[in-house]
């Protein structure tokens, strides 16, 4: 169980340093017409494979990114990429498997 903990930590710390990344690089906040970048990362234990559909043309570019452990500059390109162009969420596996 520690480990499983230890794993969902990583992930999750990945996910903030690009998520701030993203959102520091942003400069219009202040904007109320500017569509700022939206991301949203659900981390799950269990495979939820059967009950997951793409959101129309929407989509992780897993051919560029996997994993949120592969290099950090495809991590944040993906999702800058995702960011600004896609809606829903993001599903991650609690080993890092996007």
């Amino acid at each position: 169980m520690e480990h499983e903990s230890s794993d969902i930590t990583a992930v999750l710390d990945r996910i903030d340093g690009c998520v701030e990344e993203i959102s520091h690089g942003f400069e219009r906040w202040g904007d109320p017409y500017a569509r700022g970048p939206g991301l949203y990362f659900v981390v799950v234990r269990d495979s939820v494979a059967g009950f997951v559909d793409p959101l129309g043309a929407n989509r992780w570019p897993v051919e560029d990114c996997a994993s949120v452990f592969d290099k950090t500059d495809a991590l944040l390109k993906a999702a800058r990429e995702v960011a600004f162009s896609c809606d829903g969420a993001v599903v991650i596996h609690n080993d890092g498997t996007i």
